[in-house]
């Protein structure tokens, strides 16, 4: 559009003529909220905020969530990107109870309360638009305790954990991805990614974690047409932990293979390779979104 682009260039310049210093601004650019009540719980709340400059160099988001006797988070995220390298913040807290279910007894045998907070620290430095060298700092503190025991179980879940986990990341990561709709629909992904933690600053694990993931997504939408999003992916995904402390790999379910049920296997090494094709059954717009979004390309934006 010759005329609008001509608008957009009359008030860019407009506003560079003018030398006046850049003063940083926060304004909002999503705000979600919810509330209600619940017969067992009572009040119930939540919401989302996220923040950022005119320039997009300084963005915060807050996610708080509560569900009084069952559930409760905080995620706070700083993102500076004004540096010649990306510095995410993250702090978080999470609380959850859970009734434990015996599946041959057919009885609740006990509750766990599970909390986790703790923070990380980001940096990543970028070699172009696509790819980036990180490293990240983090701790975390994992409190569980069982009580209300029922009856006896099959489960040896009885012991109280407390868990303080400071790790050290590092990850190079290339992403050449396009994205539509879902999921992406063409183009490369690869990670290479290496955790440790250490008995260091008061934590109480050590293991090390390497893990390499690439993804290889085809455009198949000329079959029908362009009609609708049809691709085909490839996955290859290798990891293993090591260590007194080593973590273990949950898999089955989305995300790892899809016909299983969701942790039906659990190991310290991991090896997987899959291919899906994937198709598009519906998309659903309102009326005037769709009149928006009519000819516009959506290549890139992540839903």
């Amino acid at each position: 559009d010759k005329e609008f682009k001509a608008t957009i260039e009359k008030q860019a310049k407009d506003i560079i003529i003018k030398k006046d210093k850049y003063n940083t601004t926060f304004t909002p650019d999503m705000i979600i909220a919810l509330i209600g009540f619940s017969s067992d719980a009572g009040p119930i709340g939540g919401g989302y905020l996220a923040l950022s400059d005119l320039l997009g160099d300084h963005n915060i988001s807050i996610v708080a969530n509560f569900l009084p006797g069952y559930y409760s988070q905080f995620d706070f995220s700083l993102l500076e990107l004004s540096l010649p390298f990306d510095v995410n913040l993250r702090i978080f807290y999470y609380q959850n109870i859970y009734q434990l279910y015996d599946i041959e007894t057919f009885t609740f045998f006990s509750q766990l309360d599970t909390t986790e907070y703790g923070g990380n620290l980001t940096l990543k430095f970028p070699f172009d638009l696509y790819t980036s060298l990180g490293i990240d700092f983090g701790t975390r503190t994992v409190k569980d305790i069982y009580t209300n025991y029922e009856t006896e179980n099959v489960y040896l879940l009885n012991e109280n954990r407390y868990d303080v986990i400071n790790t050290l990341s590092l990850f190079f990561n290339i992403n050449y991805t396009f994205w539509r709709d879902l999921w992406p629909f063409s183009g490369d992904y690869f990670l290479a990614y290496i955790e440790t933690a250490d008995k260091i600053f008061g934590g109480n694990k050590t293991y090390n974690l390497y893990e390499i993931d690439y993804r290889k997504y085809f455009d198949l939408s000329f079959l029908l047409n362009n009609e609708k999003n049809v691709n085909l992916s490839f996955r290859t995904l290798f990891a293993f932990t090591d260590g007194v402390d080593k973590p273990y790999f949950l898999f089955g379910g989305f995300n790892t293979l899809r016909g299983l049920n969701y942790g039906e296997y659990t190991g310290d090494k991991i090896f997987l390779g899959s291919i899906e094709l994937r198709y598009t059954l519906c998309l659903l717009y309102t009326s005037d979104a769709a009149d928006e979004l009519d000819g516009v390309d959506l290549g890139g934006r992540r839903i």
